[in-house]
């Protein structure tokens, strides 16, 4: 075992996060994933523990069993009442419709705003049947060498129908792959996953087959992937959830309403319990994005039967329009 292996796991030992691991090794982040994978196959296991500021602590693992599929739990500190994050979905990578600048801007735009948590919905590449911009068995290669990276960035992904495509054509299974070399990018699973965050759960669902995730968890948020346009769906009355389709994040449109976007989520908690969401759409321009609109939701009473229904299901929504609202600044220059 090599000097650098054994202070690794000294490190890993000892508590050390990730980010400092790197600077007391002097080494990058993926040089550090790649040396835990060849640990790995050597037979140690780790635990990856994720935190709301961007930060990974690893711990040895000892199991006789694989642990569920399909959840995560996302760390935050006690007195730690607000979590901050971006939504994302249908980036398809190595499509001629790809928008790897758009991608771009968002880790910018998160960089900008402290923001170290993105939830992205799925198809974080192209089919590898359909044409490209990339050969099909380059594809999987190309999402690992394009994909931005922040030290302090996470990524929660659950994969789509897309993402299954090298493991049917090529028997690549796009979530190993991802969880071995860019542990920065956390798969949750195909189809829907959920985000364990304090009390509650988030779910992220690309919904191309029959899930049930959300109903047996009893989440109260779902944002979705797939459709490629935004919209918000208010189920609270009814399953005690709220449902957002994500925009996409690149030119593949399935609607006139339907542009590239990203949402800013501000999440409350109130004693570990949702308390409100903060949800902002916005819509790339000039190198960066801009808000259009604001819907605010509260979540503190939503489990106390003398609550009026219209009271649980009817959100604040603000409207960001001045003279010309900035939609319609965008859909001027989208469509000129």
């Amino acid at each position: 075992m090599s000097d650098l292996t054994i202070q690794l796991l000294r490190l890993i030992n000892e508590g050390k996060t990730l980010n400092e691991i790197s600077e007391i090794l002097n080494i990058s982040h993926k040089k550090i994933f790649n040396y835990l994978t060849m640990i790995k196959n050597t037979g140690y296991d780790f635990k990856r523990n994720y935190y709301s500021n961007g930060d990974i602590i690893y711990t040895p693992e000892v199991r006789y069993n694989v642990p569920a599929s399909n959840e995560v739990n996302l760390l935050m500190s006690q007195n730690d009442e607000t979590l901050r994050a971006v939504v994302i979905s249908d980036t398809h990578i190595g499509s001629e419709k790809e928008r790897l600048d758009l991608l771009e801007d968002t880790y910018n735009y998160c960089i900008s705003k402290g923001i170290h948590v993105i939830f992205n919905c799925g198809d974080i590449i192209d089919n590898i049947s359909n044409p490209g911009k990339v050969d099909s068995e380059d594809r999987v290669n190309y999402l690992l060498n394009n994909y931005p990276f922040d030290k302090s960035i996470l990524n929660f992904i659950v994969l789509g129908k897309h993402d299954i495509s090298p493991l049917k054509v090529y028997g690549q299974n796009l979530m190993t792959i991802l969880n071995n070399y860019r542990h920065d990018l956390v798969t949750i699973g195909y189809c829907e996953g959920l985000i364990n965050v304090k009390n509650e759960a988030i779910v992220l669902s690309h919904p191309y087959i029959d899930c049930s995730l959300n109903a047996n968890k009893q989440s109260k948020i779902v944002f979705y992937g797939h459709s490629h346009f935004y919209k918000i769906k208010n189920f609270l009355s009814q399953v005690r959830y709220l449902g957002v389709s994500v925009p996409p994040l690149c030119n593949i449109f399935t609607r006139d309403i339907s542009y590239p976007g990203i949402l800013d989520i501000e999440l409350s908690f109130d004693k570990g319990c949702f308390d409100y969401l903060n949800l902002k759409q916005l819509i790339p321009m000039y190198g960066s994005f801009v808000p259009v609109n604001e819907n605010i939701y509260y979540f503190r009473r939503i489990h106390t039967e003398k609550m009026k229904e219209e009271q649980i299901a009817t959100p604040k929504v603000r409207t960001m329009s001045p003279e010309m609202s900035q939609i319609d600044k965008f859909n001027a220059r989208w469509y000129k």
